[in-house]
């Protein structure tokens, strides 16, 4: 019998779906469930020890599931009164997790997310879109005293000393939207801002631009995810912007300096927002357009197919190997 994994999609409003069939049923998590009906969900992450522990940012704190999402508690602490735009799990000690909060703070637990401690950043308080957000938060791999956030309106910042301590990034776009690693060679710091890709592979020292409207089909990018097993291949969403029009993936198989778009069949209702891999299986993706469209693919991005199931604006996706 086909082992079946479990997909979980957060949405902005209507709180979190589970299918434990792979996207065949789906199920509305419940107050039942330990969550509210309205939940705003922005972002979710596994332990990378145990998947079936998942960490949920939502409108009131964080939310946590030890059995793989079918039961969920809103943890009462020092992130309750914040939305949680973002979360980072310690690949090798999951007690250290760091959150990223709208209005923008960064926050550190040591404990599993059980209690928070700020940490002392100096984030801008207004911006363009009105307040500010930490949309995107990433430890190197290599090296896991190396923390790095992204800030909608408000640059980008780096950690040297495990979120003690922080700098700015010199980036010229203040609008941060993700970053990511490429582990490969050479290795390669990419991120995301709006319109615009920067590269580093000499750990933000340098930057090289690529300019996203001259370069790509459409001018809007938002997350990326790099393929287990395969560092220098990158996913990214891309569309027509974050609310309106179309869009596709593009990928990169050398670590960002060249991309390719991958065509998706029936074409997106937005931008494609997020992309979900595990390492338990490479091959194995999901992404999902902003306004709902569900994507999987089984043989590591070459080809895509539309799930039935589509739901109302989502922000976060993950699977679960079961």
């Amino acid at each position: 019998m086909a082992v079946k994994n479990t997909i979980l999609v957060g949405t902005v409003g209507y709180g979190i779906f589970r299918s434990e069939n792979d996207g065949k049923d789906w199920v509305k998590l419940s107050v039942n469930d330990g969550l509210t009906f309205d939940l705003r969900v922005y972002y979710m992450v596994s332990d990378p020890v145990n998947p079936q522990i998942v960490f949920a940012g939502t409108d009131q704190g964080i939310a946590r599931t030890e059995d793989g999402g079918v039961r969920w508690k809103i943890l009462d602490n020092a992130l309750s009164k914040y939305s949680v735009w973002s979360l980072a799990i310690d690949p090798e000690e999951p007690q250290v997790m760091f959150a990223g909060t709208c209005p923008s703070g960064l926050f550190r637990s040591t404990d599993g997310g059980n209690t928070w401690e700020q940490r002392p950043v100096d984030l801008a308080t207004e911006c363009a879109i009105g307040i500010p957000r930490v949309t995107a938060i990433t430890i190197d791999p290599n090296n896991r005293n190396n923390v790095w956030m992204a800030i909608e309106i408000d640059g980008f910042r780096r950690s040297l000393d495990r979120g003690d301590t922080w700098t700015n990034l010199d980036v010229p776009n203040p609008d941060g939207h993700d970053i990511k690693f490429s582990t490969g060679e050479p290795r390669t710091v990419l991120v995301l801002a709006n319109r615009n890709l920067y590269t580093s592979t000499d750990d933000g020292d340098t930057w090289d631009h690529t300019s996203v409207r001259d370069s790509f089909p459409y001018d809007f990018c938002r997350n990326m995810a790099v393929q287990p097993g395969h560092p220098q291949v990158v996913f990214m969403g891309h569309g027509q912007g974050s609310h309106t029009g179309t869009g596709m993936l593009l990928r990169s198989k050398d670590s960002g300096v060249s991309w390719e778009p991958i065509p998706l069949n029936p074409e997106p209702n937005s931008s494609m927002w997020t992309i979900a891999v595990h390492e338990a299986d490479p091959n194995l993706m999901y992404a999902n357009s902003l306004f709902g469209y569900l994507y999987r693919s089984d043989d590591g991005g070459d080809s895509w197919e539309k799930c039935w199931r589509e739901f109302t604006e989502v922000r976060s996706l993950v699977w679960i190997p079961s």
